[in-house]
C-alpha cells in the first residue's frame, strides 16, 4: 500500500498464543510415542483384549443357547459317525494315494518295491474290516433312537466324530481282548483289593458307582466279585459299544478289528500296522448284578443322596469342566462311610474351569469333605496303546472316605437341638 509515495508493508497478525494447550499437546504425543516404543501396539492390543474379553464371556455364558441352534443329540452324532466311518477312512487313505501318484515316477517305483502300494491295498482291506463292526454299532444306535424316540436329523450331517469312533474301537481292545490285558493287569487289581480289603465277602448287596465306565469291563469285574454295579457313561459311542458286547456277543472272539490303520506314524513294520485283534476275550456273564444308567452322570446322582457304598472312577475326574461338581456329586450319592476308589491321570480335556495339579486336586477333595485314607503312584501305566509303540501316563491311585456321620446331618441334629432348648 502506497502512503505519500511510500510503500508499507503489512505483517499479518498472530492470534494470542496459549502456552497450557502446546504442553498439554506435547504431553500427550510425548506419551503416545513412549506407549507405543515401550508397549508395541500388538502388545497393547492383547492387553485391551484380555481385559475386554471377562466380561465378554461372563455374558456369552450366561444366554441361553436357543434349541434350533443347538448341536444334535450324542446318539445322532453316534449313529452318523459310525455309519460314516469306512468313506472316512477311505477319503484318509485316498490323500495319502494322491501324495504318492505326486511323487516323480522314479520315487513311486522304489516305494512300490519296497512294499507302500501294497500297504495302502491292505488298509483299504482292512477298512472294511472294521466297518462290519462300526455297521453293526450304528445299527444298534438306530434301534435305541426309534425306540426312544431320539431325532437323528439333518443337522447331524454335519457333525461327525471320526475320532471317537476310533477311540471306541481301540477301548475295544484294551477292555474286552487278550492284547490288551497288560493294560487291565496293571490298572484293575488295585481297585478290586481296595474293595475286598473295606468290604471283605460282605458284598452282597453293596452298590458300586463306576461313572465314566468306557465299554465297562471294570464294571463287570466288579460285579463279578459279588457287587451290586451301576455303569454310567455320558458317551452313545461307548453305551452302543457296550450294548453290542452284552446284547449281540454270544461267542468269544466272535468280532475283529484292525485297530492299528488309523496311526501309521510310530510304526516298525507293516505287518504290526495291519494286524488284527478279535474280541471279546470273555462272554459277559448273565448272572452278575450290573445294571447300565447312560446319561450325565451330575444328572443321574442329583436326585437321591446315600445311595452307594463304593464309587469307583477310573481315567475319569479329569474329564469334566468342573471338576469340583465331579466331587460334590460323588460325595452326595456315597452314603456315610462309603469310599470313592480313583486312579488315574490330570490329562485335562477341552477347556475346564480349572486345571489343577495333583496336590490341589487332593486339597480340593478334602475341602469338599473326603478323608484321603491312602494314596499310591502309578508309573509309566499304558492307556489305550499299542503294545508296540506306547503313549505312557503317570497316575495317582487314592482310597478317599465320606465322613460316618455327614456334616449336613450334623448340623440339621445341632440345630434341633437348639429347637429343642
Amino acid at each position: 500500500m502506497a502512503v505519500d509515495g511510500h510503500t508499507q508493508l503489512q505483517t499479518p497478525t498472530q492470534g494470542p498464543q496459549s502456552p497450557l494447550l502446546a504442553f498439554v499437546l506435547t504431553l500427550a504425543l510425548f506419551s503416545l510415542v513412549s506407549l507405543l516404543v515401550l508397549s508395541p501396539p500388538t502388545r497393547l492390543f492383547r492387553r485391551i483384549h484380555r481385559l475386554a474379553s471377562r466380561p465378554v464371556a461372563r455374558l456369552l455364558g450366561r444366554i441361553p443357547v436357543p434349541s434350533a441352534l443347538q448341536a444334535p443329540t450324542d446318539l445322532a452324532v453316534a449313529i452318523r459317525s459310525f455309519s460314516h466311518y469306512s468313506s472316512a477312512q477311505q477319503n484318509a487313505l485316498s490323500r495319502k494315494w494322491v501324495a504318492f501318484e505326486r511323487m516323480p515316477r522314479r520315487h513311486r517305483a522304489l516305494g512300490t518295491r519296497v512294499g507302500w502300494e501294497k500297504t495302502l491295498e491292505r488298509a483299504e482291506e482292512a477298512v472294511e474290516t472294521n466297518a462290519l463292526v462300526t455297521d453293526e454299532l450304528a445299527a444298534l444306535g438306530l434301534e435305541q433312537a426309534r425306540r426312544d424316540g431320539v431325532p437323528v436329523g439333518l443337522r447331524s450331517h454335519f457333525y461327525h466324530a471320526n475320532g471317537r469312533v476310533v477311540e471306541t474301537l481301540k477301548h475295544f481292545v484294551r477292555d474286552w481282548s487278550e492284547v490288551g490285558k497288560a493294560e487291565r493287569d496293571a490298572l484293575f487289581p488295585p481297585i478290586l483289593e481296595a474293595l475286598r480289603e473295606e468290604f471283605g465277602k460282605n458284598v452282597e448287596g453293596k452298590k458300586v458307582l463306576v461313572p465314566g465306565c468306557g465299554l465297562a469291563r471294570l464294571a463287570y469285574e466288579i460285579a463279578c466279585e459279588g457287587f451290586s454295579v451301576e455303569a454310567n457313561d455320558f458317551s452313545h459311542f461307548m453305551n452302543l459299544g457296550s450294548s453290542l458286547l452284552f446284547t449281540r456277543t454270544h461267542t468269544t472272539n466272535q468280532h475283529t478289528l484292525a485297530p492299528y490303520i488309523h496311526l501309521f506314524s510310530h510304526q516298525r513294520t507293516a505287518a504290526n500296522l495291519l494286524r488284527t485283534v478279535s474280541f471279546p476275550d470273555v462272554v459277559p456273564r448273565k448272572d452278575v448284578d450290573l445294571r447300565f444308567c447312560p446319561g450325565d452322570f451330575l444328572g443321574l446322582c442329583k436326585e437321591e443322596e446315600g445311595r452307594h457304598e463304593a464309587v469307583v472312577t477310573l481315567f475319569f475326574i479329569d474329564t469334566a469342566s468342573n471338576m469340583i461338581s465331579y466331587f460334590e456329586t460323588i460325595y452326595h450319592t456315597l452314603k456315610p462311610g462309603g469310599i470313592w476308589i480313583n486312579l488315574g491321570p490330570l490329562l485335562y480335556y477341552g477347556n475346564p474351569g480349572m486345571e489343577l495339579p495333583l496336590e490341589d486336586v487332593i486339597r480340593l477333595a478334602e475341602m469338599v469333605g473326603f478323608e484321603v485314607e491312602r494314596r499310591k503312584s502309578l508309573r509309566d501305566v499304558r492307556y489305550t496303546a499299542d503294545e508296540l509303540g506306547a503313549f505312557t501316563y503317570d497316575c495317582e491311585f487314592w482310597v478317599a472316605r465320606k465322613s460316618a456321620t455327614d456334616a449336613k446331618e450334623e448340623a440339621r441334629g445341632q440345630g434341633e437341638g437348639k429347637k429343642e432348648a
